[in-house]
């Protein structure tokens, strides 16, 4: 039963910590849109278009994750061999979740690049998100061919590295994005210092929420 909670306990617990912040993500769209935010159209559209692209994926994620968990938990129920086979659902979820975090990085990366006029962070930024992106499906690709014990033994690495590259670019971004905003701080009036600081704070639980 120890061994059950590591693993059916934990993916059911993150499905549903999944399936919650995907309705949150879902209702900031709608807050911003109804708070009728003073933003350039193209700036609306871009939003809108990240916004509808990562729900796509997202939406896909999460039904994947569900059949999975459906799979384990009422399917083959009593059979806890399953869960150490490895079934292209949950493959594919990985395969969504990497191309919402690329996007989500490439949007932040593009942040960094209109309030430090400087190319080279954000550059480097979106080259690691496309690293990041092809070994999701790289992963898809070698596990589709070989066991979760294959994998695990020989194949590991590719996981490591992208989740790594995950980390590293959500640290990047979040650090670039809280200099340049921290760095005028004592340049503005105090009822803008405070604006400044909860955009830090927001910047640092979003990069949080995307590692």
């Amino acid at each position: 039963m120890a061994s059950l909670g590591l693993t059916l306990g934990v993916l059911e617990i993150g499905v549903l910590i999944s399936s919650t912040l995907y309705g949150v993500t879902s209702m900031q769209l709608y807050i911003y849109y109804k708070n009728g935010f003073k933003d350039k159209l193209w700036i609306k559209l871009l939003i809108c278009w990240a916004h509808s692209a990562s729900r796509t994926f997202e939406t896909l994620h999460t039904i994947f994750i569900w059949i999975y968990l459906y799979r384990l938990s009422v399917q083959f129920y009593g059979n806890p061999t399953v869960i150490g086979e490895l079934h292209w659902t949950i493959d594919m979820s990985s395969v969504f979740d990497g191309i919402i975090s690329s996007l989500v990085q490439a949007f932040f990366a593009y942040r960094v690049w209109v309030l430090s006029q400087k190319l080279y962070l954000p550059v480097m930024v979106w080259i690691i998100a496309v690293i990041q992106s092809t070994g999701t499906i790289a992963i898809y690709v070698v596990s589709a061919q070989s066991t979760m014990a294959y994998f695990a033994a020989h194949d590991e690495w590719i996981a490591t590295a992208t989740l790594c590259c995950n980390v590293f670019v959500d640290i990047v971004n979040a650090g670039a994005l809280c200099y340049y905003l921290w760095r005028p701080r004592r340049e503005v009036p105090r009822h803008t210092t405070a604006v400044v600081d909860k955009l830090i704070v927001w910047t640092i639980g979003q990069s949080c929420s995307c590692c």
